[in-house]
């Protein structure tokens, strides 16, 4: 079974089998880039974020949280939910759906996307992106909200969950767009805020979306999952001499905060675990040093 195919699989079951007990009947997931990670993973501690499980330090979190900051970080968010929206209809699905006027949404264009309820209430925000003039992508903490309002009918339109198949690298720092040219050998300032295109590492076509949460110059990757490893491998490698550093679990929430921004749980956070786990251990767990909490 290849990488894509085993990814799948875990994560259907992982899925079926979420209030299960872990390892015992619920398997573990870990990131497709979780060979190249793991090389850097000197403490073999593991958090979980939503289905996936991540090294929770790779050097000092204190260190790695301010590396946005002195110079950058590449940090794994391929847990968030990635659905692809697409058909005829499906820029009228989405306009209906959330706050925001769709009506000059470009291809590449990147919007905030808040999904209300009838009462007017939130029942999801996340990030929408336009891939060409009826496909789009939707990342959040959970797209159920989604899913549920268009599998309701009455809409040319269809939803397909991708998540096991695409991966989300963030790239933040001041060093973020030298590391990223390095690593493409493509000039990437045309790429203005809440734009993006499509470049290649390595002759695998990736997407760099102009984006980030850190209050930095911050790029994503979103590529596919079979790549994940050699990709990752080859963002540290073009950050070495910049001073990248990799971003555990423990460092990730701390990454919103400075720029004053305070997304809830379940947008960047989605079904956070308390629980962590060690490289080598079966079933037994320590307390984390984020619990678990879900936005009211």
């Amino acid at each position: 079974m290849d990488l894509l195919s085993q990814q799948r699989s875990t994560y259907e079951a992982v899925l079926r089998l979420n209030d299960a007990p872990f390892v015992t009947e619920r398997p573990a997931m870990f990131s497709p880039a979780a060979a190249a990670q793991d090389e850097g993973n000197t403490r073999g501690t593991y958090g979980r974020f939503a289905q996936i499980l991540l090294p929770e330090e790779y050097s000092d979190w204190v260190e790695e949280s301010a590396a946005h900051v002195g110079s950058c970080y590449v940090g794994d968010w391929t847990s968030l939910h990635k659905v692809k929206v697409h058909g005829p209809q499906a820029l009228a699905f989405l306009s209906r759906l959330g706050m925001r006027d769709l009506s000059r949404f470009e291809v590449g264009q990147i919007k905030h996307h808040v999904q209300l309820d009838d009462n007017g209430w939130i029942a999801s925000e996340g990030v929408l992106c336009r891939l060409g003039p009826e496909e789009f992508v939707y990342t959040a903490g959970s797209c159920d909200w989604l899913l549920w309002q268009l599998s309701q009918g009455g809409w040319d339109a269809a939803a397909t969950d991708i998540s096991p198949d695409r991966f989300i690298f963030g790239v933040q720092g001041p060093e973020s767009l030298a590391t990223l040219e390095k690593l493409t050998g493509d000039d990437l300032r045309d790429i203005g805020f809440s734009r993006s295109r499509m470049s290649q590492v390595d002759g695998v076509p990736v997407r760099v979306l102009r984006t980030g949460i850190s209050g930095e110059l911050g790029y994503e990757l979103h590529g596919p999952t079979e790549h994940a490893n050699g990709i990752w491998a080859a963002v540290v490698a073009s950050g070495q001499d910049a001073g990248l550093r990799q971003l555990g679990f423990r460092a990730q929430p701390v990454q919103p905060s400075r720029p004053g921004s305070r997304p809830t749980a379940w947008t960047i956070c989605p079904r956070r675990s308390s629980r962590r786990v060690r490289r080598g251990s079966s079933a037994r767990a320590r307390p984390a040093a984020v619990s678990s909490r879900r936005a009211g």
